[in-house]
């Protein structure tokens, strides 16, 4: 179980409380599957996948980044139970997507690129930061619980 200090549990909903995933995911979606192709595999039924241009007018690569990035919620409702709330999905990924645990850590690194690129250092400072970065590693060792 992680230990949340009482500042981290206000930043994390705090920070969570003005991201609006439908914009951040989309995005954060769109510039891992740019940034390291090799993601792409998962999405062989996405249609074209060839360019950047053709990734970011991708209406399933749009929707699918909306659905990931409001899953985000559930841990943030389940702070205390990250691993439990999350392990449905992280059987999923193993054993029927078969998604390379190592593209949950690379797309937390993107949504938090996303995130302090819209709402800039004023609010994601440095210790909101490393509260939020805390929480996606928790978020993303859920994930990957069933590969180990």
């Amino acid at each position: 179980m992680v230990e949340w200090t009482e500042f981290e549990r206000k930043a994390i909903a705090s920070l969570w409380g003005k991201i609006n995933p439908d914009e951040i995911g989309p995005q954060a979606l769109a510039r891992l599957l740019i940034v390291y192709p090799w993601t792409q595999r998962p999405f062989g039924d996405f249609g074209d996948l060839s360019t950047p241009a053709a990734i970011l007018g991708n209406a399933r690569v749009a929707k699918h980044g909306k659905t990931v990035m409001n899953g985000l919620d559930r841990a943030v409702k389940n702070l205390d139970n990250i691993k439990d709330a999350y392990a449905d999905l992280s059987k999923k990924h193993s054993e029927v997507l078969h998604v390379d645990p190592d593209n949950f850590r690379l797309f937390a690194e993107i949504v938090t690129a996303c995130v302090a690129a819209k709402l800039g250092g004023s609010v994601l400072t440095p210790e909101m930061h490393e509260a939020w970065q805390k929480f996606l590693s928790v978020v993303v060792s859920a994930l990957g619980r069933q590969y180990h």
